[in-house]
């Protein structure tokens, strides 16, 4: 037997023997203390899981110690120079081991400037080894840790590229959410384009007040307008019109807003409401941006006439409703009302021709079976389920 590679051998099990030993040894003395211990009866406490691992962290020689983050970090830094000097394979390999340096530095010393800086070197490095979802998900952590991390902005600026990276690539290569990604490190397993606008999402909620705020914004809105997710879009432009009064993307979010509306519209049967909200959205077009509106004054010209006639369209279904049951007095006062209201609308002059043809006629329907209709009770005729007493009669 060759003694010097048993002896090595033997150093391995012997450092993870003496490591397990130091865990079990840290976890028995924890719940033996006072900060675990025993009832009245014997039974052992509740005992903290956080302190019981880095109490065996501290036991087995892996707890914090700030002169050794500091040379890791060191070492990682070194190794994220050379790598931005290479090219290729090589290139992304260096990035990878810096990262991995990066992240055993930060658990040296939490809660640290140290920390802070490793978590956010850490996830750069896995940036530009083009491992975009790890770098997503190490940029995720920093924020969560350090919400006012003066690496934000850069967080931000990372974050937004990477999830227009995804929802691009969604847009020329559109795939089912569930079909995996086995192959590409540069995309996620799953759901590129829910990866992407998520990842704005995280933006706008990590930092509603910073630079990129209303960009992610109106970035996720464009993206769900194009996949014609439009009620989505329309929350998230009416997100931008109200919460970014200042913001350059205004006349987009405006004019996308509009498009959105009309697309949401089901119908004469359904609620008017996008509809009164898109006339509104036109109004305000024309007075915050003359010079805009100019430029798309044939848009404008066209989507008003649309919302005017399906407002008209919505009383004109209703007269009609009331024109075929013969109650001419209830239609008469929907026609009256599109050809007062709506008379920039081709409805108008055919709402003026049917009231003239009805005008003449009796305003309420027959009643077709008026000895069954006497059967059942009216107001005049319906009595009270119990009758009123004689005390009732002299509290009124």
């Amino acid at each position: 037997m060759n003694w010097k590679y048993s002896g090595e051998l033997f150093d391995r099990k012997h450092v993870r023997c003496c490591c397990c030993l130091a865990l079990l040894t840290s976890f028995v003395s924890l719940l033996t203390t006072s900060a675990g211990g025993q009832d009245d009866i014997g039974f052992l406490r509740y005992v903290d899981p956080t302190r019981a691992i880095d109490s065996a962290k501290a036991a087995s020689g892996f707890g914090p110690d700030r002169d050794l983050a500091k040379s890791t970090f060191d070492e990682a830094e070194a190794i994220f120079l050379e790598a931005t000097k290479l090219e290729g394979k090589q290139r992304k390999k260096r990035f990878m081991a810096a990262a991995g340096k990066y992240e055993k530095a930060a658990k040296r010393w939490p809660t640290s400037v140290i920390e802070e800086d490793s978590m956010f070197m850490a996830s750069e490095s896995y940036f530009f080894a083009d491992y975009y979802p790890k770098a997503s998900e190490s940029y995720a952590m920093l924020v969560k840790k350090y919400q006012n991390s003066r690496h934000l902005d850069t967080v931000d600026k990372r974050r937004f590229a990477l999830a227009q990276y995804w929802v691009e690539h969604h847009e020329i290569n559109p795939d089912f959410p569930m079909t995996p990604n086995l192959l590409a490190k540069d995309r996620p397993l799953f759901d590129k384009f829910g990866h992407g606008v998520r990842v704005l999402d995280k933006i706008r909620f990590d930092d509603p007040t910073g630079r990129l705020a209303d960009d992610a914004t109106m970035a996720a809105a464009v993206a769900f307008y194009k996949q014609k997710k439009f009620m989505r879009a329309d929350e998230l432009f009416t997100d931008l019109r109200r919460a970014f009064p200042n913001s350059e993307h205004q006349f987009q979010a405006h004019l996308l807003g509009v498009k959105c509306k009309i697309e949401i519209y089901q119908g004469a049967q359904y609620a008017l409401t996008p509809m009164d909200e898109a006339e509104e959205l036109v109004k305000q077009i024309h007075r915050q941006f003359p010079q805009e509106s100019v430029e798309h004054k044939e848009f404008l010209a066209e989507a008003w006439k649309k919302i005017r006639l399906n407002k008209a369209m919505d009383d004109w279904e209703m007269a009609k409703y009331y024109d075929k049951r013969k109650a001419y007095g209830a239609a008469r006062q929907y026609y009256e009302r599109v050809r007062r209201d709506y008379g920039d609308t081709s409805l108008a002059k055919e709402a003026t021709d049917r009231i003239a043809v009805i005008a003449e006629k009796d305003p309420t329907p027959s009643q077709p079976l008026p000895w069954l209709a006497k059967m059942f009770p009216t107001p005049e005729r319906k009595k009270p389920l119990v009758a009123s007493g004689p005390l009732e009669k002299l509290r009124r």
